[in-house]
């Protein structure tokens, strides 16, 4: 080949490489919860651009086995991972371990059944401002209407906010109160994947909440360390009810119990996603009444 040719796609393949766009990997975890993740992976179909792969590590009881196979049907490109029902707890590590090991991704964010997607989120151009800016991580929670603690039901102290670029903004993680200063979590965060993959391989844990709370305990960030979150926080949580069985305390409305979800997803039915468009409010967590709409054709 001639060598100015040879040189030519050498180059090419430098700024190939430097200018291709992040690789994102999502990892959803889910129990009993079809209903809901259904309109977690609906709002991410509907608002969510530039992941590369997503996977649902989940557990289901034999009665919600098949509304799980529905969700996987409406869902065809999202991949299904089954916990075993007789040791979940002994195969959760294992699955979460081969799922990071494994993935091509560069970029990986986590997220919980109980979620759904609020506004427009390009993952592509979070990762590329995490990487301008040097950040731990992109929270999708966060942003200037978030001013309360869910969980300790009370107010919070948000630390200085900079502006880094059009409705971008960042803050120093070690400074921050409540959610503000939480910075490992499986609540939508964009993380690099070597962090997540160092947490993952080197850390005790056996379901999302045990992960969540050794990968805080145990690996703390650095004082410089610095998180960026949008102007408005892109999703919220809705705890309607309680499946983890570690932290029974937790605060949850206890409004919508998994069976009866359940029962309305054997119905045909599905939450109306668009009724949270924007939806205000200042907690990441936040208490709501669904309303049910027919799935159609699915």
């Amino acid at each position: 080949m001639n060598w100015c040719l040879t040189y030519a796609l050498c180059l090419f393949s430098l700024h190939a490489a430097v200018h291709a766009a992040p690789t994102i990997g999502l990892i959803v975890f889910s129990k009993n919860r079809p209903l809901q993740l259904y309109a977690f992976l609906e709002s991410c179909e509907k608002y969510v651009t530039g992941t590369s792969a997503v996977s649902v590590i989940y557990y289901a009881d034999e009665e919600y086995y098949h509304a799980y196979q529905q969700v996987n049907k409406r869902f065809p490109a999202v991949r299904l991972i089954a916990q075993s029902i007789e040791n979940p707890y002994d195969d959760f590590k294992p699955l979460v371990y081969s799922l990071v090991k494994c993935s091509k991704a560069s970029y990986i964010l986590f997220a919980v059944d109980d979620i759904v997607v609020i506004d427009f989120v390009d993952l592509q151009r979070c990762a590329k401002l995490m990487k301008k800016h040097k950040a731990y991580g992109f929270y999708l929670r966060l942003g200037h209407d978030i001013t309360e603690c869910y969980t300790e039901d009370l107010p919070i102290k948000q630390p200085v906010l900079h502006g880094k670029e059009a409705g971008i903004y960042g803050w120093k993680l070690q400074t921050g109160m409540g959610d503000w200063g939480y910075p490992n979590t499986v609540d939508m965060t964009l993380y690099h994947k070597k962090d997540v993959w160092r947490a993952v391989k080197n850390l005790d844990y056996d379901s999302p909440n045990t992960f969540e709370q050794a990968w805080n305990e145990d690996m703390p960030v650095g004082p410089k360390k610095i998180g960026l979150c949008c102007a408005c926080s892109k999703i919220v949580n809705l705890p309607l009810n309680l499946v983890q069985e570690d932290f029974l305390e937790n605060r949850h409305v206890s409004n919508c119990d998994v069976q009866f979800l359940l029962e309305k997803f054997q119905q045909g039915l599905k939450m109306d996603i668009l009724a949270l468009h924007q939806f205000p409010h200042k907690a990441p967590h936040a208490e709501y009444q669904p309303t049910f709409i027919s799935r159609g054709g699915w």
